[in-house]
């Protein structure tokens, strides 16, 4: 009983210091309004000006009459306090961007950095290519310098003696693959027409022979490894043509074609020429025709000679 006594008096209390403050507030709003209609009237003040310094004054200001009472019932509400939920707002956005910016300076940063990095990388990569070039080129030119002293040696041994001349075209054939690849910076194929071209010339020099060639050659690539092979071919055939077409005076026409590849990747190789031609049934297989056999199955192909109105050589290589 003296608990709930005690309760009802707290309440009590409670209640009366309620409706002391209530008494309080609605004296203070009559106050309020009288003297705002005071003011007004002693100063003539409009209305959207008396809400705009009531504004000024108080934050935010509204007012109502109380329906059958003399009472108008004031509310304001101070402008800072009106103003924290857009700070609060305000500040969570900026932490956010600035998360954001903070993530993309990040992400930009390591992007350049990445960047930096594979530049630096690209640079030593074309170092050590260009070093490897150098030293490629350098490498096939000693080859190609070798190998002249070797005909150098050949023509100090041999010169006059059967097969020289044969044996000093077939070194020089292999000379023109060595000079093609460093002197067009080409390591992994060449150009099969050019090496065409450098490889009758230097038969034909290697025997004095004054031919008029004619060339029909598709622009091709014959690989690195291929080539000389493919230099022998051509090597051969010529010299067959210079000692056996023109016995005479190593003087005619030569006709040398080279067609575009076929879709099995394969091309075809004519040499023809207008001599004394050959008959088959008295023709020898000597070094020469081991050698273009050899040669031509080192490239998967296949060869004939036909003898109408010369010499004609076709042959079917994959040069690629």
């Amino acid at each position: 009983m003296t608990i709930l006594l005690a309760v009802s008096r707290l309440i009590d209390a409670i209640n009366g210091a309620i409706g002391r403050w209530v008494s309080w507030l609605l004296l203070a709003a009559v106050l309020i309004s009288a003297g705002n209609a005071v003011i007004r009237k002693v100063f003539d003040i409009s209305s959207n000006a008396w809400l705009e310094l009531q504004w000024y004054l108080y934050g935010t200001v509204a007012y109502r009459t109380v329906e059958g009472t003399p009472f108008i019932a004031v509310a304001a509400a101070d402008y800072t306090f009106l103003m924290h939920s857009f700070w609060q707002t305000l500040l969570m956005l900026s932490l956010v961007a600035l998360v954001i910016v903070g993530g993309a300076g990040t992400a930009g940063w390591w992007i350049a950095h990445l960047l930096r990095a594979q530049e630096k990388q690209s640079r030593q990569l074309a170092d050590a290519l260009e070093a490897n070039e150098l030293l490629l080129r350098e490498i096939h030119h000693r080859v190609k310098n070798n190998l002249q002293s070797v005909v150098s040696l050949v023509r100090l041994q041999m010169r006059g003696s059967e097969g020289f001349d044969a044996l000093n075209s077939r070194i020089k054939s292999m000379i023109a693959v060595h000079e093609q690849i460093y002197k067009h910076d080409a390591y992994a194929a060449i150009d099969a027409s050019e090496l065409v071209r450098a490889v009758v010339s230097e038969a034909l020099a290697a025997h004095d022979a004054r031919f008029k060639v004619k060339y029909d050659l598709y622009p091709q690539l014959v690989s690195a490894e291929k080539a000389t092979a493919f230099a022998l071919i051509v090597n051969e055939v010529v010299t067959n043509a210079v000692k056996y077409a023109y016995p005479s005076n190593h003087a005619g026409d030569l006709d040398i074609g080279l067609s575009a590849p076929f879709a099995d990747g394969t091309t075809t190789l004519t040499i023809s020429d207008r001599g004394a031609g050959f008959d088959p049934s008295t023709v020898k297989s000597g070094t020469g025709t081991r050698l273009i056999d050899g040669a031509v199955r080192q490239l998967a192909g296949k060869f004939s000679f036909e003898a109408q109105g010369g010499t004609h050589f076709t042959a079917t290589l994959k040069l690629a």
